[in-house]
C-alpha cells in the first residue's frame, strides 16, 4: 500500500508542479506582454516628440527664411502710380471727369446752375 500512496502522492505532486510551472509560464507571458506594450507606448511618445521638435525646427528655419529674404514696399512706385492717377483725375484724359456721356471735359458746372441763388445750384 505503500507504493500506491507514494504514487499518488508523487502523481499530485507532479500535477500541482505543473499546475504551478502553468501558472508561472501564464504570469510571465502576461509581464512580457506588459513590457512590449509599455515599449510600444514609449517608442509612439518618442515619435510624437521627434515630429514635434521637427515641427519646430521648420517653423524657425522658416522665421530665418523669412528675415532673410524680407520684401520692402517700393514706395517710389507707388507714389509715382498714386500721382499718375492724380494727374488722370484732375482732368486729364482718361481721368475722373471723363466718361462716355460728358466726354473728356466733364460737366460744365454753369450748366448745372438753374437760376437759383443756393448752395445746391453752385
Amino acid at each position: 500500500m505503500s507504493f500506491g500512496i507514494t504514487a499518488a502522492t508523487w502523481a499530485m505532486g507532479a500535477a500541482a508542479a505543473m499546475a504551478v510551472n502553468t501558472v508561472v509560464q501564464y504570469k510571465a507571458s502576461q509581464d512580457a506582454a506588459d513590457a512590449n506594450q509599455r515599449a510600444f507606448e514609449q517608442q509612439k511618445q518618442a515619435q510624437a516628440n521627434n515630429q514635434e521638435n521637427m515641427r519646430r525646427q521648420i517653423g524657425m528655419q522658416e522665421q530665418e527664411y523669412n528675415k532673410r529674404n524680407a520684401r520692402t514696399p517700393d514706395a517710389g512706385n507707388m507714389l509715382a502710380s498714386a500721382q499718375q492717377a492724380a494727374k488722370a483725375a484732375s482732368g486729364g484724359p482718361g481721368g475722373a471727369g471723363s466718361t462716355m456721356l460728358t466726354g473728356p471735359s466733364g460737366v460744365d458746372p454753369a450748366a448745372l446752375n438753374i437760376g437759383r441763388n443756393t448752395l445746391l445750384g453752385m
